[in-house]
């Protein structure tokens, strides 16, 4: 009984850091293909209205 409620604790909070990493890593991954569309739009658009 105490370890299979101990073992459950530890799996929510293993999958809870887990879904945290995978997050944080989403995000990062997000943010830096935005920031390359901003840039490729930008670079198009200067060369557009040269």
């Amino acid at each position: 009984m105490d370890k299979t409620s101990k073992k459950k604790d530890i799996s929510q909070m293993l999958s809870g850091f887990i879904g945290m990493v995978i997050l944080a890593v989403l995000k990062d991954i997000i943010v830096s293909a935005i920031k390359a569309l901003g840039k490729m739009a930008f670079e198009m658009w200067r060369n557009r209205h040269k």
